[in-house]
């Protein structure tokens, strides 16, 4: 009973190790302990427990419940990486980070409730969490990191909290049930993909805060029929909208100054586009395939290449107004895009 500290990975790919009793003041499960214990189906941390460390449980395919102590404030990178069939863990009151690949491929994991004094959610924390139907994340939690709910598939809904500043890269990639999300004001950071292939996502308002619309974030949505970008966004990159077959409306910021290439691709459905006299950039096949867009109004600047803005959008009518930027207006040819960035 006076053991405190098991050894790094002192049960490392012990398969056929069943369940175990730890010491009852134990104070530290080492980095890679019980890693690959595959067959492990049940876990008691004593009371006295301070910290687990880096995929402390990695692999252990068995485990289905877990109880942290309260103590714990220190869960390390990929501690429960691929515990396939974990289904529930209650999380302790001071852990203040989800730390990357913690629940990656915790397949099974139907719910979380994240504690207060947690402020990130790290890389791929979440990655592949098929089953995870609810997430309840309180108020503390300022980032979300790239990867985090990348691929739960089943997630419905998220409420993000007010003091959320940044949303990494394909953060919620392929949340393909994910029907409403709400982005806070305080939301600076819209990372690239974020939110790639939520099929079910309907509409979006992005807050005044994100100054930048980064390629594919909202690519494939294809069930989003608004979208409404509020007052500080000056650019919306490649691929951002494109293939949202469903989008009806898009209100621009004023202050928009370039779409780089495709952004609305194959919106098949949109039937007005308004582009801001402040736009100065545009790549030619920026509408390619919205074969049922009707109107378009468009700064006079662009008169000379709007054939190629509207490719295959045979029933356009475009409006021309004029453009206070008249001598900056460029048309840019995505075919030198294609080559230099990534898709």
């Amino acid at each position: 009973d006076s053991v405190k500290e098991i050894g790094e990975s002192a049960f490392d790919g012990c398969e056929n190790l069943i369940s175990i009793i730890l010491p009852t003041e134990l104070a530290r499960v080492e980095n890679k302990t019980f890693c690959a214990c595959a067959k492990l189906k049940e876990i008691q941390l004593p009371k006295t427990l301070e910290e687990i460390g880096a995929s402390a449980f990695n692999g252990c395919k068995s485990l289905q419940t877990v109880n942290i102590p309260e103590n714990v404030k220190s869960i390390g990178d990929a501690a429960f990486n691929n515990c396939k069939n974990l289904k529930s863990i209650k999380l302790p009151p001071e852990l203040r980070e989800i730390s990357a690949w913690l629940f990656n491929n915790c397949q099974h994991l139907e719910s979380i409730d994240l504690p207060s004094q947690v402020s990130k959610i790290g890389y791929y924390a979440f990655f592949c969490c098929r089953d995870l139907t609810s997430v309840n994340i309180k108020s503390h939690i300022e980032e979300i990191e790239q990867g985090a709910f990348e691929e739960c598939s089943k997630l419905q809904s998220i409420d993000l909290p007010k003091k959320l500043t940044k949303i990494g890269p394909e953060a919620f990639r392929n949340c393909s049930s994910l029907k409403f999300v709400n982005l806070p004001k305080n939301l600076t950071l819209l990372g690239q993909g974020a939110f790639e292939c939520c099929s079910d996502l309907e509409s979006v308002v992005v807050p005044i805060g994100v100054d930048h619309i980064y390629p594919r974030t909202f690519w494939q949505c294809k069930n989003l029929k608004s979208v409404k970008i509020l007052g500080n966004v000056d650019a919306i990159g490649g691929n951002a909208f494109a293939d949202c077959i469903a989008l009806e409306t898009v209100k621009l910021p004023s202050i928009l100054r370039s779409i780089d290439y495709q952004v609305f691709k194959n919106c098949i459905n949109l039937k007005l586009i308004n582009l801001p006299d402040s736009l100065n950039e545009i790549y030619c096949d920026t509408f390619e395939g919205c074969v049922n867009l009707r109107f378009a109004i468009i700064p006079v600047g662009f008169r000379h290449c709007a054939n190629d803005l509207f490719t295959d959008c045979d029933n356009v009518t475009i409006t021309y107004r004029e453009h206070r930027n008249l001598n900056n207006a460029n048309m840019r040819d995505p075919s030198m895009v294609r080559r230099t960035k990534d898709r």
